[in-house]
């Protein structure tokens, strides 16, 4: 009976060391990987260097522990010594330093109820090495896009919005936490974009213009912008015309993008551009003496041959949000087709 008892226990035991250990221990350490890139982001310095306070760092950006000379006013001595320290032992106080960080992003993770992946984990550890452990705190931004496990883009931008100067080394940390990459090199498809409201209000900081950062990558939704009750037609690469952006995407990379209106209960806003009739969704003009968006599907409507090119003077959307044109040659309202990205010539809008 003892010996089956004991094989038994041989038998759980060797069942639960089979079992694979996760990525998502709650003692994780930091990888060599994230470790060797650390390095590359913070270079060696042989000599301490003073970074305000009564603080110096030596070495891969650890605290110096020599003792440091300030005067009455908490300067640095002019006569104050420059320490020095060996690659070897810079690593040993690195090493050192990022296993106390392991411990706070264990902690941090833990009361948050986060399962964290290994990459996730090792870029909190390098992020926190160059900034600080202040951010695990209180309900600053960072901490909650972390907590509500936020994508690339509202990273990035979260980090942007620190302006400690360290941004690009903050793209290769939100780029190993979301992507798995372990590079000191900025991805290349990581852009950036400019909205300007033009005449309204960006819904993102509630100011005119805004500049933010991308996946461009992947296909996202443009932020939102208000105008009083007017309604926002979409996002163009010109402030009066120019190339229609249906989406975030790399089509919108390094550009500033402007928002166009229409004036609501209005008879259509003042416009000027021209149109191939191809690009019209249909050669029915709807007549009326004084048409409002919303009324312009209950217009009675005629046809009218057009060829070639029409001039708009007006346009606007109606309740069903479809876009019309006003076309004063024949005194009358065209339906416009959806408008394509990448295929403006001059002051077209878009073609077929």
């Amino acid at each position: 009976m003892k010996k089956r008892f004991v094989c038994a226990l041989l038998a759980l035991v060797l069942l639960v060391s089979l079992v694979p250990v996760t990525s998502m221990a709650a003692d994780q350490k930091i990888s060599e990987a994230a470790i060797t890139v650390l390095k590359q982001l913070t270079t060696f310095k042989k000599e301490c260097y003073y970074v305000g306070g009564s603080e110096y760092r030596i070495g891969y950006g650890t605290v110096c522990e020599q003792k440091h000379h300030f005067d009455s006013n908490g300067v640095p001595k002019a006569s104050e010594n420059k320490h020095t320290i060996t690659e070897k032992k810079a690593d040993a106080a690195l090493r050192t330093y990022l296993a106390e960080l392991d411990k706070k992003v264990n902690s941090f993770a833990s009361s948050n109820k986060l399962s964290l992946t290994q990459n996730q984990h090792d870029a909190l550890v390098v992020f926190s090495h160059g900034y600080g452990t202040s951010w695990m705190s209180g309900t600053g931004a960072l901490k909650s896009a972390i907590v509500s496990k936020a994508g690339v883009n509202e990273l990035l931008n979260v980090m942007r919005s620190l302006n400690d100067k360290q941004y690009n080394r903050h793209q290769v940390e939100v780029n190993m936490y979301c992507n798995g990459k372990y590079s000191n090199t900025i991805p290349v498809n990581f852009a950036t974009v400019t909205y300007d409201a033009n005449g309204g209000k960006l819904a993102q900081n509630g100011s005119d213009t805004y500049t933010m950062s991308f996946d461009a990558s992947t296909s996202a939704d443009h932020i939102s912008a208000t105008n009083g009750s007017n309604k926002l037609l979409g996002w163009y690469t010109d402030p009066t015309g120019g190339e229609w952006m249906p989406k975030l995407n790399s089509d919108c990379a390094g550009k500033t993008l402007y928002a166009h209106w229409q004036v609501a209960d209005n008879t259509g806003e003042d416009a000027k551009y021209t149109l191939k009739v191809s690009q019209l969704a249909s050669t029915t003009v709807y007549i009326a003496a004084e048409v409002k968006p919303t009324e312009l599907k209950d217009s009675n409507g005629k046809t009218v041959k057009v060829s070639g090119e029409v001039e708009i003077t007006k346009d606007c959307l109606d309740a069903n949000g479809t876009r019309w044109g006003y076309v004063e040659s024949v005194g009358g309202w065209v339906k416009i087709a959806t408008p394509k990205a990448g295929t403006v010539a001059g002051n077209v809008i878009a073609t077929a």
